[in-house]
């Protein structure tokens, strides 16, 4: 309900809900990842989605179609990051924090460099700090692109922090270098992606879009 579909692929409608069936534990960290077009109609289906849900942390890519003032993106009990696609209308992202005592975060502007990611510390009481950087990968990109973006990742690696990675992308749509240059990135520094089963199924194709790694698989 809350994905427009924004590149026209065909989605089975058998297999998608109108609502998203969550079932996260009560003591755990809950992190969520949408690809929502137009954000701004769908702003009150998405506060639902948050306060249902518990959710802490979620990160929402393709949300502004136009230009859209701060103000018009608050969500009550949520702080929010944001990240305009550079010279270019449409796409973005967008990450909404839960506003609460035991919630702390700093982004990481170090870690995004000029594609579109958003690069978060976060720190609960009494666990260690995390970092998570959430990114889009377009499906026009190019080699300029995988360069910044294995730079930006060789950094996050860097840090002595448990590290995860969310990403969107339609892989089978990538130039080949650039598909095999991310596999073998992961490969030589133990990331571990999460996701296994097809997230994008059309008529004649089924593709994992959506990307999480790790270097802590145990600890998700």
């Amino acid at each position: 309900l809350l994905d427009d579909n924004c590149d026209n692929t065909y989605v089975d409608s058998s297999s998608v809900s109108d609502k998203p069936n969550l079932i996260f534990s009560s003591k755990d960290i809950h992190i969520y990842s949408i690809n929502i077009c137009h954000i701004l109609p769908k702003l009150d289906e998405l506060m639902l989605l948050l306060l249902e849900n518990n959710i802490h942390i979620l990160a929402a890519v393709n949300p502004f179609e136009t230009a859209i003032n701060d103000f018009e993106l608050s969500i009550q009990g949520y702080k929010f990051e944001r990240k305009n696609r550079a010279n270019k209308s449409g796409g973005g992202l967008i990450v909404y924090v839960k506003e609460k005592e035991s919630i702390s975060y700093t982004r990481r502007f170090n870690l995004e460099n000029t594609i579109e990611s958003i690069g978060i510390q976060i720190k609960f009481t009494n666990t260690k700090p995390f970092l998570i950087n959430f990114v889009y990968i377009p499906p026009d990109s190019r080699q300029d692109w995988i360069d910044i973006y294995l730079k930006t990742s060789l950094d996050l690696l860097s840090i002595n922090f448990q590290k995860y990675s969310y990403s969107e992308t339609l892989i089978y749509r990538l130039p080949l270098i650039i598909h095999v240059a991310m596999v073998t990135f992961y490969s030589k520094y133990g990331l571990t992606q999460l996701i296994t089963e097809p997230t994008r199924v059309t008529h004649n194709t089924s593709s994992i879009i959506d990307h999480i790694y790790t270097t802590y698989p145990d600890s998700v």
